[in-house]
């Protein structure tokens, strides 16, 4: 199914945005905080894009009657929603802190399951 790829092919860039802005925050002392705000924006745009595909994705398999693939969807949407708030929430830490160095607690301040800075894992998986 077309929508399908497309949906691993969001899922994938948010994935990438969402790891380069951790990074960021990461190495918050030699980078701009314009460089952050710059990523934030990228992100929630990366957001909306892979939201819409995931959303179009559920109402297709609500209407097919697909009940095990709009559930796993709807747990793809929740962890990406969640994961999002995450690291926006860092970004804004590193950000009100004027290039302190909060964000490298990253891996202490994150949800369980959720993948830290250094992880290359893509989400949902």
């Amino acid at each position: 199914m077309h929508a399908e790829t497309v949906q691993i092919a969001d899922k994938t860039s948010f994935t990438r945005m969402r790891h380069q802005l951790l990074e960021l925050c990461d190495d918050a002392e030699v980078c701009l905080l314009s460089e952050i705000r710059s990523h934030q924006r990228s992100l929630a745009d990366v957001l909306d894009e892979a939201m819409d595909v995931m959303l179009k994705l559920a109402d297709i398999y609500r209407d097919n009657k697909m009940f095990s693939d709009l559930d796993k969807i709807q747990v793809d949407i929740g962890n990406v929603e969640s994961e999002f708030s995450d690291v926006m929430k860092i970004a804004e830490q590193c950000l009100n802190a004027g290039k302190e160095t909060v964000c490298k607690d990253y891996d202490a301040q994150s949800t369980v399951g959720s993948p830290g800075p250094s992880s290359r894992h893509p989400v949902g998986e």
